[in-house]
């Protein structure tokens, strides 16, 4: 088990907003755990959770066994940030199936049958 983020003390009245890099190499279980306070000014609240693959990985440290474990075949995915290919997947918000993952020397590239 690893601590990937970290906040304790008053956090004030408003919501506040974490960004946290998951360093992951395999599959990964997110656990989310709190102490609260002794009295009702000790509430805790977590909402609105976002993960998301497409932000500042880079997939060039990742050999293709380690992506195809992550990605396996059938995995739905969505375009990324950088997406600089048109609307060959129907566009923003289309969906797609991982159908393969290239070999060692294309790191990071995938072939994906999208749902256009």
């Amino acid at each position: 088990r690893q601590v990937l983020w970290s906040r304790s003390g008053n956090q004030g009245t408003t919501w506040l907003t974490a960004k946290v890099t998951i360093p992951f190499t395999s599959t990964y279980q997110l656990i989310f755990q709190a102490v609260r306070g002794a009295s009702f000014t000790g509430d805790i609240a977590i909402d609105d959770i976002k993960v998301d693959s497409s932000y500042c990985i880079d997939w060039s440290a990742y050999t293709s066994a380690q992506i195809k474990q992550l990605f396996p075949l059938g995995t739905r995915v969505v375009r990324g940030r950088d997406w600089s290919w048109g609307n060959q997947d129907g566009g923003p918000g289309g969906f797609g199936n991982v159908t393969a993952v290239l070999d060692s020397s294309s790191t990071g590239w995938m072939n994906v049958a999208w749902g256009n």
